[in-house]
């Protein structure tokens, strides 16, 4: 086998089989895990009480629309989900400290 291939292929011939094998021990761990994972659920599933699964949660209903009541601030205005200005800010302090890391150690 020396005289006919090169050495990179000769190399990649014999690490193939042993990257298959572990890509297939993942594979069949993460199913297990999954497998796992989806009867917890449905044990869990079935130990709620019949009483608990048909109560919808508290909601204030209007011309037909449905709010949340931690939806409507103190102000009776409707708080809208997102990132305040203050979080905002501390993310870009927070990018600028850490690009100026990452650059640091690039040079």
């Amino acid at each position: 086998m020396k005289e006919h291939y090169p050495s990179a292929l000769r190399l990649l011939v014999c690490f193939c089989p042993f990257q298959h094998d572990a890509a297939c021990r993942v594979i069949a761990r993460l199913k297990k895990e999954r497998d796992e994972s989806r009867a917890l659920l449905a044990l869990a599933e079935r130990q709620i009480p019949a009483s608990m699964a048909g109560v919808a949660p508290a909601a204030v209903v209007s011309n037909g629309k449905r709010a949340m009541e931690d939806e409507i601030g103190p102000d009776g205005k409707k708080i809208r989900p997102g990132i305040n200005p203050v979080m905002i800010d501390e993310l870009t302090e927070c990018n600028t400290m850490l690009s100026a890391q990452r650059k640091k150690r690039q040079s």
